[in-house]
């Protein structure tokens, strides 16, 4: 599977090592170098947020399997704005977001589990009860990868405008 990371904060110190040992000579303890790495991690993240500051058409539909105490649970959430940036936030500890030979994508890690994300945006066409009624199947466990299609459009294809894929 072609995966193209778009962010992560799941960070390799050693990425980093030599230009803060440049740039920052007075961290000499591996915690405040892990520190200025996760900084500058961050600041990336916010480029990419400017970079993905993109409106489409419609809203944003994030449909979600989410790791719980208690077991795998299916979400959503709808971004109204129907901004690519907005969906570059997240609680989990880690995240990692991508695309895929199809979609964006996130995958999440906290204390409780791992959390997948779909990201996708509605069609132009939907009315309010068809968008609710599809809300209403991802949330009861019944959307499959047919609805998904019908109802919504991959992000994907604005993301690869915006990176040269």
């Amino acid at each position: 599977m072609q995966k193209r990371i778009i962010w992560s904060n799941e960070i390799d110190l050693d990425d980093f090592r030599e230009y803060i040992e440049d740039e920052f000579p007075e961290a000499e303890s591996e915690s405040e170098k892990w520190e200025i790495a996760c900084e500058i991690n961050n600041d990336y993240l916010e480029d990419e947020r400017e970079n993905l500051r993109i409106d489409l058409p419609a809203e944003i539909v994030i449909i979600a399997d989410l790791g719980r105490w208690d077991g795998r649970a299916n979400g959503y959430k709808v971004i109204p704005s129907g901004n690519i940036a907005g969906c570059l936030y997240d609680d989990c500890d880690y995240i990692t977001w991508y695309c895929d030979r199809y979609n964006f994508r996130g995958d999440g890690i906290h204390h409780d589990g791992k959390n997948h994300y779909l990201y996708r945006v509605f069609r132009e066409e939907l009315t309010e009860e068809q968008k609710s009624r599809f809300l209403d199947a991802i949330y009861y466990g019944k959307c499959n990868d047919r609805m998904i299609r019908r109802y919504t459009k991959s992000i994907r294809p604005y993301i690869a405008e915006v990176y040269g894929w």
